[in-house]
């Protein structure tokens, strides 16, 4: 397993992504507000340390950057992972995609 750092799109934004066997498994943005967006762990990699790594490069960039509370809407079936890395709760959102409700979380971490 390899972890790259993508270039950013711009310098408010920070990609990560982890590559094994020449495919991005994990990817995820870190933007200049401490916001974590398009974070991704392929199915087939799950439980295997590649999100988990992932997640803890990320914060390690936010706290380095200054920004002492990342925050993510999180999916409900990612919902337990992030509690599982100390991010809470703040708010429950329903909206509704394609027709249909999809139920997230906005969860944030404080970190020092």
């Amino acid at each position: 397993m390899s972890f790259a750092r993508a270039s950013p799109a711009s310098q408010y934004l920070r990609r990560r992504c982890f590559v094994i066997g020449g495919h991005a498994v994990a990817f995820g943005e870190l933007e200049a507000n401490g916001h974590i967006d398009f974070f991704y762990c392929h199915p087939d990699y799950q439980g295997q340390r590649a999100g988990r790594e992932l997640l803890l490069a990320i914060t390690a960039e936010a706290l380095q950057l200054g920004l002492k509370s990342p925050h993510a809407e999180v999916s409900v079936t990612a919902e337990p992972f992030f509690i599982k890395k100390e991010f809470r709760i703040l708010e429950e959102l329903n909206p509704i995609m394609c027709g249909a409700p999809a139920k997230q979380y906005i969860m944030r971490k404080d970190i020092q």
